[in-house]
């Protein structure tokens, strides 16, 4: 996982609440002639209708994580809804209607994720994540994944915080599982460095010679349950390998990729590496980690996690057979 990380977060969050608000400007006037309602859901919506319509930071459509995760626990403690639940099911649709989450992906999907300028999913770092559109024309861009799942927190369908880039199949894989910043890494909190690293486990020279067979990959966790959490949920293990515990019907993944490596690192070795970076040095290369760039075709830097698919893995690997 990589972490989204940008210096105009809370700037694009504020441009946020105000799409939100031009989109639909009867959110809260929805909400507060709910609050107004006498009987079992009053206070509810009166303690919803106030804290949507905040202004600042505290506002429920950019609180940050941890706020939201505040939030969540005291609606839970005073109002005990699980919308999860067939019980509440009335009222879940009734908030999914008030929220209107896919009117707003409609009029202003295509804004947020060009904004965000997320390109690679950083669930899974193996899926493009590109916003391409011309003038009116929308062409393609990522899913948006909700941390907190649309079913269970419907009032939270809208939060900026809660809006994760994400690829399909990721998005899919979590579907509507219960995730929270205790328990699961966070993508605008942090991501697996340097925590956890992949790893190669050879089971024969073969594997050098391109038997993918030959050839697994690991993810060390380092012993981090948050990690080991989203490394299940997004099937990290059975994708990059390209098979389950089961290898039946089996692709090679990215196995492929990671022998590409290796066989690099026996062929260029670390005197051709200097020897090629002090060459261009100036030219094409500001750093040595430029020139292994060139030989892997992949960013090896932390600052170049995000821009291009199987980077994550490529670093690691790198490092793991002495080429960084």
């Amino acid at each position: 996982m990589i972490r989204i990380k940008r210096d105009n977060l809370n700037t694009l969050a504020r441009q946020h609440y105000k799409n939100v608000e031009s989109f639909s400007p009867k959110l809260t006037e929805r909400l507060e002639e709910r609050s107004r309602k006498p009987g079992v859901l009053q206070s509810f919506y009166k303690q919803l209708f106030k804290d949507v319509k905040l202004k600042n930071s505290e506002s429920l459509l950019i609180s940050t994580p941890e706020k939201l995760e505040e939030k969540i626990k005291e609606y839970t403690n005073t109002f005990g809804f699980d919308f999860s639940k067939n019980i509440h099911k009335t009222l879940r649709r009734e908030l999914q209607r008030v929220f209107d989450y896919s009117g707003y992906a409609k009029e202003y999907g295509y804004w947020l994720a060009k904004e965000l300028k997320v390109n690679v999913c950083p669930y899974c770092n193996r899926q493009y994540t590109f916003t391409v559109s011309r003038g009116r024309n929308k062409i393609v861009r990522p899913e948006f994944d909700h941390f907190y799942n649309k079913k269970t927190y419907p009032y939270l369908s809208l939060s900026f915080y809660n809006l994760i880039p994400s690829c399909s199949i990721c998005n899919r894989l979590k579907g509507f599982q219960n995730f929270n910043i205790k328990k699961n890494i966070h993508p605008y909190l942090s991501g697996f460095n340097p925590i956890a690293k992949f790893k190669t486990k050879l089971n024969g020279i073969e594997a050098i010679w391109g038997d993918s067979d030959k050839i697994e990959l690991l993810l060390n966790t380092g012993g981090n349950p948050l990690v080991k959490k989203n490394a299940k949920t997004f099937k990290l293990k059975e994708l990059y390998n390209g098979y389950g515990t089961i290898r039946k019907n089996d692709v090679s993944g990215h196995r492929d990729y990671v022998i590409e490596i290796i066989q690099k690192r026996l062929i260029y070795n670390s005197s051709y590496i200097d020897e090629l970076f002090e060459t261009y040095q100036g030219i094409f290369f500001k750093t040595r980690e430029d020139a292994v760039r060139l030989v892997l075709s992949n960013y090896v830097t932390e600052d170049g996690l995000e821009k291009r698919v199987l980077s994550k893995l490529t670093k690691d690997i790198s490092e793991e057979w002495g080429l960084l």
